[in-house]
């Protein structure tokens, strides 16, 4: 089942983690800092039970950190305040490791853009990269949804292909018995337990990847979506 390729910190998310995290990623992606009160007006959490949180994201999880901003860091005519940011150790538990080689650079930049659109959702939806293992075909990896802000739904798991151009022009093939791996990859995360699979890809590869969905039975193409991912 999916579930067995997450680790030990992908588990054990709660949906208040990645509001907190998610809150730090896009504050300073979009102001490069997070302050104290930028991440409480954003989740609307009190400043003593925040603090602790953070804290505890701090000392004992090694997802977040704290410095002190310089002033030219800072637009305000006061003391720099704090700010925190994600460790390498959350950034590596949210999106894994970008791959040397030029194409493993466009599929990491498109897996970055998923995993923003993703925190912009209301409420955020969970996006985890999958480890790859060798001799094993896992998807590249998962959405999740939460019941509540103290449950993910880890029972109605959508998974997640990546697919670059280089790929679906090589791998595409529907031949019986010379299938390509970009369209045995519309299969196998079924076989994994996976409830949905949302394939992303460039603009210039919808058309073939919509091809192959519909070169499947209807009952597994409806539960197939094929996305457009822009990477700046």
């Amino acid at each position: 089942m999916i579930e067995d390729w997450l680790t030990g910190d992908q588990s054990d998310l709660a949906p208040i983690d990645l509001d907190v995290l998610g809150a730090i990623y896009l504050l300073n992606k979009k102001k490069g800092y997070a302050t104290l009160s930028a991440i409480r007006g954003r989740r609307g959490l009190s400043s003593t039970s925040l603090k602790a949180f953070l804290a505890d994201l701090e000392t004992r999880r090694n997802l977040v950190c704290l410095r002190r901003l310089e002033k030219n860091q800072y637009p305000l005519p006061y003391k720099p305040p704090m700010s925190y940011s994600l460790t390498k150790n959350a950034i590596t538990m949210f999106l894994g490791s970008s791959p040397m080689s030029n194409a493993g650079d466009l599929h990491h930049a498109m897996e970055v853009e998923i995993f923003h659109e993703a925190l912009k959702t209301k409420p955020p939806v969970l996006y985890l990269s999958i480890a790859q293992q060798p001799g094993q075909n896992r998807c590249d990896g998962i959405l999740v949804e939460r019941v509540d802000n103290k449950v993910f739904k880890w029972n109605e798991i959508v998974a997640v292909n990546i697919e670059t151009p280089d790929e679906v022009r090589a791998h595409s093939s529907t031949t019986k018995g010379k299938e390509g791996q970009v369209f045995l990859n519309m299969i196998t995360p079924f076989q994994h337990g996976a409830k949905e699979l949302a394939v992303f890809c460039l603009k210039e590869s919808e058309g073939k990847l919509q091809k192959l969905r519909k070169a499947l039975p209807f009952p597994l193409s409806r539960r197939i979506y094929v996305s457009v991912v822009t990477v700046p």
